[in-house]
């Protein structure tokens, strides 16, 4: 007598099992890949918009350095830290004279730690002259 089998054998699920499994773990590390890189993109537009603020503290200084500006005489070569959402922000800035006396290549840097203990920044360059043109 032959008999029509129904359902499935235990090779069959134990294949179907392996596969969906495998499935699973790949998705897992595209889920810690993925939080990676989000949690670098966020913090690289802290960190950008941190050397920003300071850019700007340097652009909108005045002659007499009334209010909150700052005199061009007064931009030199710094650092400060600021912290973010629970994140330290490392600030420096380098400022030279090397164009010429009206005018200050100022380079500033971004840094701040990663969960995993690796040391990541950003960087940011402009040139300011002596002469401002809200005076």
């Amino acid at each position: 007598m032959i008999s029509k089998q129904k359902g499935f054998s235990l090779l069959e699920i134990m294949i179907s099992f392996t596969i969906i499994g495998i499935g699973a773990l790949g998705l897992l590390k595209l889920q810690t890949f993925i939080e990676l890189k989000s949690e670098y993109a966020t913090r690289s537009i802290e960190a950008l918009y941190n050397a920003e603020t300071q850019l700007e503290k340097f652009r909108s200084r005045s002659t007499s350095g009334a209010g909150e500006t700052i005199t061009y005489n007064s931009i030199n070569t710094s650092s400060d830290e600021i912290t973010t959402n629970g994140v330290t922000y490392t600030l420096a800035w380098n400022v030279d004279n090397i164009i010429s006396a009206s005018a200050k290549h100022i380079t500033i840097s971004s840094a701040w730690d990663t969960r995993h203990g690796n040391k990541e920044f950003v960087t940011l360059e402009t040139i300011i002259s002596k002469y401002n043109e809200f005076d």
